[in-house]
C-alpha cells in the first residue's frame, strides 16, 4: 500500500483521510499478509521512542503504520539483552542502547545523560512506549506472592524516565495482573508520577484476539497523555476472532528438529521419542492428553490440563509464551502434526509480521516471541495515538478507564473471561 502523503499534509487532513489510516491499520491487523515493508521513514510526523524494546513488537507495529504513511518512525530504543536489540535492529533498523533503565532512573544524571543519548527532534512530538518485564507481575509467579520481585521496581523507573523525557503520549503495556489488588500500588506509583506531572492516565485490560491476534491474550495497557484519552477499540468480535489455521495453515509440514528450507524461521525443536510417543496419542484439532497418557508426575495433579495439549484450527490460540517450543509446557502441540509450535507458527500467532527474522540461541528467540507485544494489536495502537496527538478534534475517552483494582487476583476469573470472549 503507497503513503497517503507526506507527514505535513496528513497532520492537516480532514476526517475522512483519518478514517482511511484508521481502517488500514485495521486491514493491516486482521489480514492474511502481514509484511513488514522495507524504507524507514526519515522526517516523521510524530517519534517514537521505545525502552524495554525486547525483540520489537511493539515497534513493528508503529513501524508497519509509519512505512505506509509517513506518520511515525521509531527513533530510538533501549534494552538489557543483546540477543533481542540484535533482532530489533535486524528488522527495525534502529539499534536499541545497551541500557539498564533501572540503574539509570535512579539517577537524575544518568536520566538526563540518556535522554541527549536518544537525539531527539524537540519540534516534533514524541510518544514514550515501553513494557517494563512483566514476570514480577505475572500469574505464574502466584506461589511466590508473599515476595517482592526486583523487576517490579522497573515501572515506577520507567515513570521517572516518562516524566523527565515529557513526550506528549506514554503508553504502557504489561500482564493484566498489574492492575490486580495485589500490585495496584505499583500502578498507582506510576499514575500518580504521571499525573503529577501533568498527564492523564488512563488504564484499561484488552483481550488482544479483538485486535487481530490470533490468541487470547489479555494485556494491560495504561496511557498518560496531556489530553485525556482511552484505549483504542477492538476491531473484532468472539465470532470474528482470527483463529489458528487463519494464522499459520498455510505453512507446509515439517518434521521435529528440521527447517523449512525457504524459512529458517520455520523450525521446531527435536524433541525426544517419549515426547512424540505421548504428542501420538492426542487427539488432533484440540485435543487433551488422555489420562494415562505422559509422566507419572502429571497423572494425579489436578491442573496442567494443557500440557501436551492440541492447538484447535477453528479457534484461537492459548496465550504464547516463552516456553511455547516445548509441548510439556502448555497447550502448544501443532493440531495435527506431531510435533510443537514452530518459531515461524508462534511469532505469527503472536502477532509477529510474516517477513520477521530472530537472532539468538534457540531458547532466547522462543523467548524473544512469548515476551513481545504483538505487533498486530500495535499496529491499531499507533494509529489510534498518531491520530490523537496529529488530531486535536480526536478525543475519544473510552469507557472502560479503571480506577479500582480490576479484581484480587485477575487470573483467578481468566478462564471465565475467555471461555466469554471466544463464545
Amino acid at each position: 500500500m503507497s503513503a497517503i502523503g507526506s507527514p505535513a499534509a496528513i497532520a492537516m487532513t480532514d476526517q475522512p483521510e483519518w478514517e482511511k489510516v484508521a481502517q488500514m491499520a485495521t486491514e493491516l491487523a486482521t489480514g492474511r499478509v502481514f509484511v513488514l515493508p522495507g524504507g524507514r521513514v526519515k522526517d516523521p510526523a510524530v517519534q517514537i521512542v521505545d525502552l524495554f524494546c525486547g525483540a520489537g513488537g511493539l515497534s513493528a507495529g508503529f513501524e508497519m503504520l509509519g512505512r505506509r504513511t509517513g506518520l511515525c518512525a521509531v527513533v530510538g530504543a533501549a534494552d538489557f539483552e543483546s540477543e533481542y536489540r540484535d533482532t530489533f535492529e535486524t528488522n527495525l533498523g534502529v539499534r536499541p542502547s545497551d541500557a539498564d533503565l533501572g540503574e539509570i532512573a535512579a539517577d537524575p544524571t544518568a536520566i538526563e545523560s540518556f535522554i541527549n543519548s536518544l537525539e531527539l527532534d524537540r519540534d516534533r512530538p514524541l510518544i514514550l512506549a515501553g513494557g517494563p518485564p512483566c514476570q514480577g507481575f505475572s500469574a505464574h509467579r502466584k506461589r511466590h506472592w508473599s515476595s517482592e520481585d526486583v523487576r517490579n521496581q522497573l515501572v515506577p523507573a520507567f515513570a521517572r524516565i516518562a516524566v523527565a523525557l515529557s513526550p506528549e503520549v506514554v503508553v504502557m503495556e504489561n500482564v493484566p495482573e498489574l492492575l490486580s489488588g495485589k500490585y495496584w500500588a505499583h500502578f498507582e506509583t506510576f499514575r500518580d508520577q504521571l499525573e503529577a506531572a501533568g498527564y492523564s492516565v488512563s488504564a484499561q485490560i484488552h483481550n488482544l484476539a479483538g485486535f487481530g491476534v490470533a490468541q487470547e491474550r489479555f494485556r494491560a495497557l495504561v496511557i498518560a497523555s496531556r489530553r485525556p484519552i482511552g484505549g483504542p477499540s477492538p476491531v473484532l468480535t468472539g465470532s470474528e476472532f482470527r483463529t489458528v489455521w487463519q494464522q499459520i495453515g498455510h505453512l507446509p509440514a515439517i518434521e521435529p528438529g528440521s527447517a523449512w528450507p525457504l524459512d529458517p524461521m520455520h523450525q521446531c525443536s527435536r524433541h525426544r521419542k517419549s515426547t512424540i510417543d505421548v504428542i501420538r496419542q492426542v487427539p488432533i484439532d484440540g485435543g487433551n492428553r488422555p489420562k494415562g497418557v505422559g509422566p507419572a508426575c502429571l497423572q494425579n495433579v489436578d491442573g496442567f490440563r494443557d500440557v501436551y495439549g492440541r492447538l484447535a484450527w477453528d479457534r484461537p490460540s492459548v496465550t504464547i509464551t516463552g516456553s511455547a517450543r516445548n509441548p510439556a509446557s502448555g497447550r502448544y502441540v501443532h493440531p495435527d502434526q506431531n510435533r510443537g509450535l514452530s518459531l515461524r507458527e508462534a511469532a505469527l500467532i503472536q502477532g509477529f509480521p510474516d517477513n520477521y527474522l530472530f537472532t539468538g540461541t534457540n531458547g532466547s528467540r522462543y523467548q524473544q516471541v512469548g515476551n513481545a507485544v504483538p505487533a498486530r494489536f500495535a499496529v491499531i495502537l499507533a494509529a489510534h495515538l498518531v491520530r490523537h496527538i496529529l488530531e486535536p478534534a480526536y478525543n475519544p475517552i473510552g469507557a472502560d478507564r479503571l480506577s479500582t483494582p480490576a479484581r484480587d487476583s485477575f487470573s483467578s476469573s481468566l478462564w471465565g473471561l475467555k471461555s466469554g470472549a471466544a463464545g
